[in-house]
């Protein structure tokens, strides 16, 4: 065939991958915490904003790497993209998600795997929570 080394030829008869090309309106997926931003105005101990800083970062990345587990799986680019995704925006305040054209579609409408965001957020809520009640009750002690 044309020449084609023997390296290019099994490459060639390989099962292709799908290639997403990327698209105008990227998805973004927000989890958003009320009522912490009041509450750590009103934390005037350093160390304590940092404690709940630290925790909302060990959940944050917690999360995401339970939504990368659950998430579908093909070529792995889904589950790389939300485990490398966690970042800081300010106190207490962190974010993930993907930044890859079908993420949204594959959460809401895969056929098997389908919440895999929402049900990592929705498993560790109430952990995150009481993480956060135990850290400050220990502050008025």
């Amino acid at each position: 065939m044309y020449g084609l080394s023997a390296i290019q030829e099994r490459y060639r008869r390989t099962k292709p991958r799908r290639v997403f090309r990327e698209a105008d309106d990227i998805a973004y997926l927000n989890v958003k915490v009320t009522g912490i931003d009041a509450a750590l105005k009103k934390l005037s101990d350093r160390t304590l904003r940092k404690d709940v800083d630290e925790i909302t970062g060990t959940y944050a990345k917690k999360m995401a790497n339970e939504s990368a587990q659950k998430a579908p799986v093909d070529t792995g680019a889904l589950r790389n993209s939300i485990t490398a995704s966690v970042k800081k925006h300010g106190d207490a305040e962190w974010s993930y998600g993907s930044n890859l054209p079908y993420a949204r579609r594959q959460e809401y409408e895969h056929s098997t795997k389908k919440a895999f965001f929402r049900e990592s957020v929705w498993n560790n809520r109430d952990p995150y929570k009481n993480a956060l009640v135990a850290r400050i009750k220990k502050t008025g002690r």
